[in-house]
């Protein structure tokens, strides 16, 4: 389980009631408080820690009472329930002042990272540099003044807690994360219909086309959604529509590696319904407009995803006063015989490739 969730449960357990009173009889104990007892165990049952004294305690006749009292005058059997309710009374109590004081505070502008199990470094590298390229792409910057900075990292690696300063940062964030579900979703569905044009053995040329036509779409998808971003986030500015593309591609392949990101408990539910959700992967619509999906992207070279994005900055203010003029006023030149200018031929569009299904230990990148 992960810790913050381990910390969260035991916040809301009734510790207290895990006091069960025991009176010393002749022979054995009488016990009171046995149902609300047997409530706030139960509450504790998924916390692996306390399987054992929960198991004792559940076969024994405390287990079985539906009464508020029980009177155990078999003496060994009575200090076993006795003995069980006080470790786990105290285990608790000493599990939730040890949690406290080594997880930092619950912060409303985290991205909550799960990564699938097993976690080996190579996995965690990763993970962790596409997230790192992703975020110092999108959300570091002069209009969100976000950041990405790891704040916890669970035992095993496979929950990471992420910082990203504000929340603006946040929000764009999950919308980023959104398109990327988008386009991972048309990009599944490009493989099935795919491996489906395979099945009817159809002639090598007329598969080739099939998977241009299927690329083009995801390419246009991309623009749409980065240009939707743009518009939504970075108050419209067109200079970097190409740039939050790289990190749209980016959390896609996270998200066909199995990574999920999810936002923290103390968000608001605004915030909280930004992000997608992972069970869904299938069904998640474009929040796109129809008409930023019309738009057709200008034909462009495949975007290399291992050069670190910059961060995005806010465009300087152009100065067209009589001295920017005069200091970009071009300069005379000595009459020279000009040269027969060359044709220039107009440079095709690159289709990409769909790559093949990339894994943890096969790191090829969402080439759209």
């Amino acid at each position: 389980m992960r810790l913050r969730n381990l910390l969260s449960l035991l916040e809301n357990a009734d510790l207290d009631g895990l006091q069960l009173n025991a009176k010393q009889l002749d022979s054995g104990y009488s016990f009171t408080g046995v149902q609300t007892f047997k409530k706030a165990m139960d509450s504790l049952a998924a916390i692996s820690a306390f399987e054992a004294p929960i198991k004792s305690l559940q076969n024994s006749a405390l287990g079985a009472e539906e009464k508020d009292y029980l009177d155990q005058r078999n003496q060994a059997a009575a200090d076993d329930i006795r003995e069980s309710s006080q470790a786990l009374f105290h285990g608790a109590r000493a599990l939730l002042v040890t949690l406290r004081e080594m997880m930092p505070a619950d912060n409303a502008d985290v991205l909550n990272v799960c990564i699938p199990e097993p976690v080996n470094i190579k996995k965690l590298i990763y993970v962790c540099g596409k997230l790192e390229k992703a975020l110092q792409g999108s959300v570091v910057g002069d209009y969100t003044k976000g950041k990405s900075a790891i704040r916890h990292i669970d035992p095993g690696a496979n929950w990471i807690e992420i910082d990203v300063g504000t929340e603006a940062a946040l929000c764009l964030a999950a919308d980023l994360i959104w398109s990327a579900a988008v386009v991972y979703g048309k990009y599944q569905e490009a493989k099935i219909f795919e491996e489906h044009v395979r099945a009817l053995k159809l002639k090598t040329e007329s598969l080739e086309d099939i998977r241009k036509g299927q690329n083009e779409a995801i390419v246009r998808l991309i623009h749409s959604e980065s240009r939707s971003l743009v518009e939504k986030h970075l108050n419209g500015n067109g200079g970097q529509l190409e740039r939050l593309k790289v990190p749209i591609k980016l959390m896609a392949d996270l998200i066909k590696d199995g990574v999920r990101i999810y936002p923290p408990d103390s968000a608001p539910d605004n915030v909280k319904a930004l992000f997608p959700d992972f069970d869904g992967l299938g069904s998640i619509a474009s929040r796109a407009s129809k008409a930023e999906a019309s738009v057709k992207p200008e034909p462009q070279a495949e975007v290399e995803l291992d050069l670190t994005p910059e961060p995005i900055e806010e465009e300087p203010a152009k100065d067209n006063g009589p001295e920017s003029a005069k200091a970009e006023a071009p300069k005379e030149d000595k009459p020279q015989h000009a040269a027969e200018p060359k044709p220039v031929a107009e440079p095709k569009p690159v289709v990409p490739v769909l790559p093949k299904q990339a894994s943890f230990n096969d790191t090829v990148d969402l080439e759209v």
